[in-house]
């Protein structure tokens, strides 16, 4: 990208961001596309603003640019300067406006917290570490091929993030996706490779395979999504210290496409390396580049604990 480019893009941003004046017509086609898509983006967010829970907009906004402090607008430079990030925000709130319009019109999804102490590691900032070194659990669930998957097996020599939440989710769970799709887009190909993300229901009576399947691709394909039995979920979350999952009825009226009731989960990605255990986890507070660098020391070096 020449500097001119540069120039055009920051003052396209700086235009977005009611900074400076419209920059005029693009000098080249790149440019023409970017402006296209930056434009795009911009009014999907500043629809979904008007709907009734816009707090999903800064919280999915800012999963992706992570810019600026927050309750303070985001800039759209950092948004739109990461072509492929802006491409996963687009397809959630273009692509997938449909999931999102539905699903997010009630009150904010409730969400409980790893358990014991846990703390941070200098190592991996914006990370938090884990209160200890949880083992993936042995368990086997059904894949959104109606393939039987053993979730050990299929992370075996992979670092691997692994999500509880569901599709009906109003605000946490697509706002954790989109931030897991930007982390993995700011990797080069050669760690993300390594890299997979698995996505376990916590709703299997709405969330089929193919529900899933459909929610996911909002984010990324490559996404594993998994469903079971209530039992061997709870398993797996007990095993991991995480509160169990649990179905609370939703009196409110507000969100007709709850099926009366929401789904209290965990609300944070466990992060497994090639040892098979879990010794870190991040919330929709972390930044894509803070995971992305995370995840490419830990492919690089695998887990290193806090001196």
């Amino acid at each position: 990208m020449t500097g001119t480019c540069d120039a055009y893009r920051e003052s396209w941003s700086a235009c977005l961001d009611e900074e400076g004046p419209d920059p005029g017509p693009p000098h080249c086609t790149e440019c023409a596309d970017w402006a296209e898509r930056a434009r795009s983006l911009h009014q999907g967010v500043t629809a979904l603003a008007g709907r009734p829970a816009p707090d999903l907009t800064d919280r999915l906004l800012g999963a992706i640019t992570a810019s600026g402090p927050p309750g303070r607008p985001r800039s759209w430079r950092t948004t739109v300067t990461a072509a492929a990030a802006a491409a996963v925000v687009a397809a959630v709130l273009v692509g997938g406006a449909t999931v999102l319009a539905g699903h997010h019109a009630g009150p904010p999804a409730q969400v409980s917290q790893v358990a014991g102490p846990s703390g941070q590691n200098p190592n991996y900032p914006g990370l938090v570490q884990s209160p200890a070194a949880y083992p993936e659990p042995d368990v086997t669930l059904t894949d959104t091929s109606g393939q039987a998957l053993n979730l050990p097996a299929i992370s075996r020599n992979r670092i691997t993030l692994v999500y509880f939440g569901y599709t009906h989710c109003p605000d946490v769970c697509p706002t954790d996706m989109a931030l897991n799709a930007a982390a993995l887009s700011e990797l080069p190909a050669s760690v993300a490779r390594q890299v997979q993300v698995v996505f376990v229901t916590t709703d299997p009576n709405r969330d089929s395979p193919s529900v899933i399947r459909q929610w996911l691709d909002h984010f990324n394909s490559s996404f594993i999504g998994l469903t079971g039995p209530v039992s061997v979920i709870h398993q797996a979350e007990s095993e991991l210290d995480m509160p169990l999952s649990y179905l609370k009825r939703d009196n409110s009226g507000n969100n007709a496409n709850s099926g009366g009731y929401q789904v209290v989960h965990a609300g944070y990605t466990l992060i497994f390396t090639p040892d098979g255990k879990a010794h870190l986890f991040y919330e929709s507070t972390a930044r894509p580049s803070e995971v992305a660098a995370a995840l490419a020391k830990l492919a690089r070096q695998g887990f290193q604990a806090a001196a």
